[in-house]
């Protein structure tokens, strides 16, 4: 008789956390999804197996499979301290399924420039050049460049900056 090759290790603790995640209707779908992998995994279903059940590559499988065996000692140490468990082991085992932060784009502008551009919407229009002595976004986008404060901006990124910092160069009083 063959026996069954278990991927993953999980103490009833555990199995009940990642069926009150399924269960609960505030839960991300991600965070189901997971923990449907984790308990099909612990019931000596093969990887393969696992996802075509639930319809996702076995990459993905793979690699929720590879995370939580990663993270089992720790949950464990977590799980066996009678202090923490109640409220830190739900956290814990939701964490271990979370995705991994990522890193993004590295911002296109320096601080300094997002200063600079701000001060330039702080500042009164010149009102000898122009009729109207408010600054548009297009207006703060190319005096920023023309002080080369910037290389070059959009007035999408002029606007994105000023709302962050709560400022509305276009009204008179706030």
């Amino acid at each position: 008789m063959k026996s069954l090759k278990k991927y993953v290790n999980l103490t009833d603790d555990f199995k009940k956390i990642l069926q009150s995640f399924i269960r609960s209707h505030n839960s991300a779908q991600s965070l189901v999804q997971r923990a449907k992998i984790i308990l099909e995994l612990a019931s000596c279903k093969s990887k393969y197996s696992v996802a075509k059940e639930l319809k996702v590559d076995k990459k993905t499988v793979a690699k929720w499979c590879k995370r939580w065996n990663e993270s089992y000692d720790a949950l464990i140490e977590i799980a066996n301290n009678p202090d923490t468990k109640a409220r830190q082991l739900p956290k814990n085992v939701s964490e271990v399924l979370q995705d991994k932060p990522r890193s993004g784009a590295p911002p296109k502008f320096l601080p300094e420039q997002v200063v600079g551009i701000i001060k330039i919407a702080c500042k009164p229009k010149d009102d000898s050049e122009e009729a109207t002595s408010r600054w548009t976004h297009k207006e703060i986008a190319a005096k920023a460049v023309a002080d080369n404060i910037v290389e070059s901006i959009s007035e999408s990124s002029v606007l994105r900056f000023l709302n962050d910092a709560a400022i509305k160069p276009h009204k008179h009083q706030y």
